[in-house]
């Protein structure tokens, strides 16, 4: 079954889905002042890190989307999504979307999920509208 509702909008658009037991306390219970840090800070300074043209942002682009991250082309954000946290990149589309959105969102996309992978060892993506598949972090590094 998939891992929620969430799809993220905008002409080039991607989203990975984090499991909400990743944010879970010693002692088995929802941590969120765990998940802010993971998510708020160490997610957002890696990808600051990997991609300098991105610059923080609190913005709600959607009723459900959080932008935390946002560059001149994408915005990158969060999404409660039933059982997992979603992470969204999603064009802006303030004026179609040109070439150069095009020419960057395939590394964008592959950046933010190697991050993801590492910081959480596990992550799953939409297949389709009621499925997801698990994607680990050593599935990929197999795979290089």
């Amino acid at each position: 079954m998939g891992r929620g509702n969430f799809c993220a909008s905008g002409d080039l658009a991607m989203q990975w889905y984090i499991d909400y037991d990743q944010f879970t306390s010693e002692d088995g219970e929802y941590d969120e002042l765990f998940q802010h840090e993971m998510v708020n800070y160490e997610m957002v300074n890696q990808i600051m890190k990997r991609y300098p043209s991105f610059w923080k942002t609190n913005a709600w682009i959607r009723r459900d989307a959080h932008a935390l991250l946002e560059n001149k082309l994408f915005y990158i954000g969060i999404a409660d999504n039933e059982n997992t946290l979603a992470v969204f990149i999603s064009s802006k589309d303030e004026f179609g979307t040109g070439r150069m959105a095009i020419r960057h969102f395939e590394g964008y996309k592959k950046g933010i999920q190697k991050i993801l992978l590492e910081l959480f060892g596990e992550i799953y993506v939409r297949t389709s509208a009621w499925t997801s598949a698990r994607i680990t972090e050593e599935e990929t590094d197999n795979a290089v």
